[in-house]
């Protein structure tokens, strides 16, 4: 049971391949696959969006982490990465959303996921919970539980969370570049790879600086990255 519930969520989802998937253009003397290419140009551009804030009227920026800021926050990602990518399908490639996995899954297993997941993520929230920088940081934020769960959360990617993790733990010391890969991304990094290093930067500016004005996540270059105590 344990082994075909393993299985089942390491399994990656099938998408059968239709003409319409395998057409392909010609541009600038390469042959591209046109779904694909359009795809991976929305994602880029709205990668690119959400961390420029484009779509944020300037005064909603400047509301920065409170309960207002954060709500216009979570509004325009609803945006970005839930309507675009549905118009995108829709309208532009003319297809159902449930082929790209745009559908509503079985509710008995994402039961099991949901609440295997609060199980495991308690304690880690708790003990996250106890850090004065992290208490410090949501103090800005402060509203009602209905807010807080609704609009008022940390935004972090999985790998900025692994990363986050991995600091704290070792917070006020040097963790190594190849080790903080290896920790979150799961791989070592390559030649010229600034994968890590773009994590780390989204990361800071969601976590804003420290009370006296301090980087949290110190850099220190070609060797690693370093999350500051209190009284470092």
């Amino acid at each position: 049971m344990i082994r075909r519930a393993w299985l089942a969520l390491i399994a990656g989802p099938s998408y059968p391949a239709t003409h319409a998937d395998r057409a392909t253009v010609d541009l600038v003397g390469l042959r591209l696959p046109i779904r694909a290419t359009v795809a991976i140009a929305v994602v880029t551009f709205v990668m690119l969006f959400d961390y420029s804030q484009t779509f944020m009227p300037a005064g909603a920026a400047a509301l920065g982490r409170s309960p207002d800021g954060a709500r216009a926050l979570a509004l325009e990602r609803l945006v970005l990465f839930g309507l675009v990518p549905l118009l995108v399908v829709i309208l532009g490639f003319r297809d159902h959303p449930s082929r790209y996995g745009l559908t509503v899954g079985d509710w008995r297993w994402g039961a099991v996921l949901t609440t295997t997941g609060c199980l495991v993520m308690t304690p880690i929230v708790l003990w996250f919970a106890r850090q004065p920088d992290v208490q410090a940081y949501y103090a800005v934020s402060a509203g009602s539980p209905i807010d807080v769960v609704v609009t008022n959360a940390i935004e972090l990617t999985a790998v900025e969370f692994s990363v986050l993790e991995i600091l704290l733990r070792a917070a006020g010391t040097v963790v190594r570049r190849d080790e903080l890969a290896h920790g979150a991304l799961g791989r070592a990094l390559m030649p010229f790879d600034r994968s890590l290093d773009v994590h780390v930067s989204r990361l800071r500016k969601k976590l804003g600086p420290r009370a006296d004005g301090g980087e949290r996540i110190r850099a220190l270059r070609a060797v690693g990255y370093l999350y500051a105590r209190g009284d470092s």
